[in-house]
């Protein structure tokens, strides 16, 4: 953030080099910021969208827009001033939470996106929204906007489905919007898109896990997935921003090292008042992540019944698992909403931010049995409350976490156990300094504070 500057007077008068050099100094970066993936679930990446867009609402420096992206067939209804015409679902539309597996829309439907995808025309319009419409989606994604900076942000709608963008055949290139008057465009993603010369175009990317590990992803996604990536690596240089350098050395290993690579941690919220050192926490092991095959949530619970059937810990701690079903494990979503795991295992289902926060507060551990990540987001928000993380021995975790976490290793559940017996014993009587040297490592590394000075950096605010 730009702090105000002191500017030398002459006889109580501006010099003009003086208005020059203020005028350099204080000329603000103009960004367009795709938003759409903030409406896609509750995940990892959702959350991350809206946090950055935060840090770039509350730097002084950037003048930042909004973009959004409907999901369903749009007619374009708007007038010569390109005010959108929008009717409120349509609005509403583009800002659905929706859980982390893919909805395939009507038949009718999705021959009308097909159809928009084989367009002639590339150039795809920008629908302005006007005041009130912008205020409705900022309270929706929880985003607070200072006062001096009501006036300042704008937000836009494509005219086109968003899954036109991937259904488009790979020979007709990309659609492209018209993004000449900003300095970066930043999207989440790889969605295909192409903006003008005169913008930097950055791709905040958090994996590549589709690629790297397929065996845990339906194959229409990992072939949509692959399509969008190689139509974004061609054509002119981007900017790729992952959120740890375990990813970053693999995406470079595997798609060019002369790619231009950065990296820059989510933003992990750090809530100080949410953590009370009067607070009586239960025996609570959370879990919290999108309930699918890469998660590994059988193999967490597995793991918890056999800590207490070799009585690492006593009967009456449970786990709570906290999420939405995502692909290919409905019939473990519905073993847990029947409890057939027993009365220790519970499920929460579409729980909204302030009772994910409450599950935190009242855990002693944070579990996390995932097979790969891009960065690891949950250990990271557990810790922030004080929850101590048990963790599978991958090298994002090893990254993020450092040795604050008890991993472990392999897929048997004897391993998370024996982790899960020594995280309680390590807990006995140091419940609070514990927690409070993980919330401290929290804060030192991945606050917005931090995170908001990376950004900076990369934006060349100064």
């Amino acid at each position: 953030m730009i702090k105000i500057l002191e500017l030398p007077r002459v006889e109580g008068h501006w010099t003009n080099k003086t208005i020059q050099i203020y005028a350099e100094r204080r000329k603000t970066v103009k960004i367009l910021y795709e938003m759409t993936y903030a409406t896609r679930g509750q995940s990892g990446i959702p959350r991350d969208t809206i946090a950055l867009g935060q840090i770039l609402i509350n730097s002084e420096s950037i003048q930042s827009d909004f973009l959004l992206n409907p999901k369903s067939y749009t007619r374009r209804k708007r007038a010569s001033n390109q005010v959108s015409h929008w009717m409120p679902n349509e609005l509403g539309d583009a800002l659905r939470r929706e859980p982390g597996r893919s909805a395939i829309p009507p038949v009718f439907i999705s021959a009308l996106i097909f159809f928009q995808s084989l367009s002639v025309r590339r150039t795809i319009t920008k629908l302005k929204l006007d005041s009130r419409q912008v205020k409705n989606t900022f309270d929706f994604l929880k985003l607070k906007v200072g006062e001096h900076k009501n006036d300042e942000n704008r937000g836009y709608l494509l005219s086109l489905s968003y899954l036109a963008r991937f259904a488009r055949p790979s020979f007709m290139m990309p659609f492209k919007i018209k993004t000449s008057e900003y300095d970066f465009f930043i999207q989440q993603q790889v969605d295909p898109i192409q903006v003008s010369k005169k913008t930097r175009h950055i791709i905040r990317l958090h994996d590549f896990l589709p690629i790297s590990h397929p065996q845990f992803f339906d194959q229409n996604a990992v072939k949509v997935f692959a399509k969008s990536l190689r139509l974004m690596l061609k054509g002119e240089s981007k900017t790729w921003v992952m959120d740890s350098y375990q990813t970053a050395e693999a995406f470079k290993a595997n798609f060019g090292e002369n790619l231009d690579v950065r990296v820059i941690p989510c933003t992990v919220k750090v809530n100080l008042s949410g953590f009370s050192e009067s607070y009586l926490r239960k025996n609570q092991i959370c879990m919290i992540n999108t309930i699918e095959p890469r998660k590994r949530v059988s193999l967490a619970i597995a793991g918890f019944k056999e800590a207490k059937a070799r009585g690492l810990i006593s009967e009456d701690w449970e786990l709570l698992i906290v999420g939405n079903e995502g692909w290919q494990e409905t019939s473990l979503v519905e073993n847990l909403k029947k409890q057939l795991f027993g009365t220790d295992v519970c499920f929460l289902e579409g729980a909204p931010d302030f009772e994910v926060e409450r599950v935190y507060v009242e855990s002693k551990i944070v579990l996390s049995a995932s097979a790969a990540e891009g960065f690891g987001l949950p250990p990271l928000e557990g810790m922030a409350y004080g929850c101590v993380p048990v963790i599978s021995d991958i090298p994002q975790h090893r990254e993020t976490v450092g040795d604050f976490g008890f991993y472990f290793a392999g897929d048997h559940p004897k391993s998370v156990a024996y982790k899960i017996g020594e995280a309680v014993n390590a807990l006995d009587g140091k419940e609070l300094s514990i927690a409070r040297r993980l919330i401290q490592h929290v804060q030192d590394n991945y606050s917005e504070q931090v995170i908001s000075r990376l950004w900076g950096d990369l934006l060349n605010l100064k």
